[in-house]
């Protein structure tokens, strides 16, 4: 194994209590390391996926940032028990992904 993406949050405040010791492991063994964050169906807004967002920034930052990661953050958004438009899905992926990167990229 020469990567992994480990789960860092989900949701508005969920986050792996695994993650930072996980990344730490993954390290150790010379494995590269990402993290993602679950975009749950509470996501149905902008507004719910800049709060899922700044989670996940939260978790990164809780982890000795994003200068600590070697693979890019990645967004695992793989649902929609919502049943919201293309549209709509789109607008959450899009703010999610905007906000976080204009956080952790500063």
């Amino acid at each position: 194994m020469s990567f992994a993406f480990l789960k860092a949050s989900q949701g508005k405040s969920y986050r792996d209590k695994t993650f930072i010791g996980n990344a730490q492991a993954a390290r150790a063994v010379g494995v590269l390391v990402g993290a993602y964050h679950y975009l749950d169906d509470s996501a149905k807004t902008p507004e719910d996926a800049r709060k899922e967002a700044a989670n996940f920034v939260s978790a990164i930052n809780s982890a000795e940032g994003i200068a600590a990661f070697d693979l890019p953050p990645v967004m695992d958004y793989e649902s929609n028990k919502s049943g919201l438009s293309k549209a709509e899905l789109t607008a959450v992926a899009r703010t999610f992904r905007f906000h976080a990167n204009d956080v952790l990229f500063l």
